[in-house]
């Protein structure tokens, strides 16, 4: 009788792989579509000396070439980059970079490779480059989140001949003073809730350590002072990663099992001073228009440090849009608003 039963269990198991596979393939058929006049690819690049995963998607080439920068860094976005980005392929040529060493760009014989603003700029920088040159633009434009929007920040500042508007989502504005605003935040909510676990938590808080249990304490600090939720998503996240045109069954297994991610890179970069090396604090003058995304409930990287920022920023254009009630990722996983912000954009954009 138990082998009658493990035998069905396999044959159900089996019917219902059977099924998801074919699910996939027909999704991924749709998604694999080459848009008349458009583009939709992706591929290595060799930047930097190394080989670096990107994808392009766009109904009409003839519109800007947008470049997305992920969060992280380590944070690869192209499991569910087509899904959501593809969202504004009808007023931008959508290119999705999976950074250095990681996501799909992800090589182990590179872990010897410390990772260093430098190297990370020098990166964008090259392919910025190739990209105004297969495009033939002048400048192209430029966004990211969370990591990204710190890394797009010091290349608009660094390089403005090279972008024609920079729209950052979930701005880091210094590394340093984010945590300790983290750290005062997390105090007030917790008196004011009477909230004791979140209390002793964060007043033994040290927004200058940097082991294991300082992430760990960090992420307890986040979810204490608001518990950003990845149900607000209005697309299925594990679907989109499951069509993906570009995400292979291997790709799934090694994003699933954190293969994807170089944790002790990652690590090192953060020690070494990474982010404080790349803070904004009086670095205000934009050559182009500025154009913030926030979920005003940020924590991880503070709406109301990134609004301020905001208010003291020189620019020939800006404005702020907000996710109301979101976190940290509201401003992508609402896709629905994340394409409406960028729609009002590429208005004012071509209104200029």
């Amino acid at each position: 009788m138990s082998d009658h039963r493990l035998i069905n269990g396999f044959v159900v198991a089996a019917g219902l792989t059977s099924v998801a596979l074919a699910g996939r393939s027909l999704a991924r058929s749709s998604t694999r579509v080459v848009p008349e006049g458009g583009i939709n690819e992706g591929f290595y690049l060799t930047i930097g000396g190394v080989k670096q995963w990107i994808s392009i998607y766009g109904e009409d080439i003839s519109n800007p070439v947008l470049l997305f920068l992920h969060g992280g860094p380590g944070g690869a976005l192209s499991s569910i980059g087509w899904t959501v980005l593809n969202k504004i392929g009808d007023i931008f040529t959508v290119v999705n970079w999976d950074q250095r060493n990681c996501g799909k760009s992800r090589d182990m014989s590179q872990d010897d490779i410390p990772l260093t603003p430098e190297l990370f700029m020098s990166d964008a920088v090259e392919l910025t480059n190739y990209l105004r040159r297969r495009f033939d633009r002048e400048k192209i434009t430029l966004t990211g989140i969370s990591w990204g929007s710190l890394l797009g920040s010091n290349l608009a500042l660094d390089y403005p001949e090279f972008y024609d508007a920079w729209i950052p989502m979930s701005l880091l504005v210094d590394w340093r003073e984010n945590e300790f605003f983290m750290k005062e935040t997390a105090l007030r909510i917790a008196a004011e809730k009477g909230d004791d676990a979140l209390r002793k938590i964060a007043e033994t808080y040290d927004p200058d350590a940097d082991d294991d249990n300082h992430n760990k304490m960090r992420s307890a600090l986040i979810d204490g002072i608001f518990k950003e939720r990845m149900s607000e998503a209005d697309v299925s996240l594990a679907w989109a990663m499951f069509a993906s045109p570009f995400f292979t069954l291997n790709d799934i297994m090694q994003n699933m099992t954190g293969k994807m991610y170089p944790k002790k890179l990652i690590d090192d970069f953060i020690r070494a001073g990474g982010f404080r090396d790349m803070s904004l604090k009086g670095r205000t003058e934009y050559k182009m228009p500025f154009y913030l995304i926030e979920g005003d409930h940020d924590s991880n990287c503070s709406y109301e440090l990134a609004k301020s920022y905001y208010e003291e920023i020189k620019t020939p254009d800006k404005a702020l849009y907000i996710c109301e009630g979101g976190g940290h990722m509201s401003p992508m996983i609402r896709t629905k608003e994340f394409a409406a912000h960028f729609h009002d954009i590429r208005k004012r954009m071509q209104n200029r």
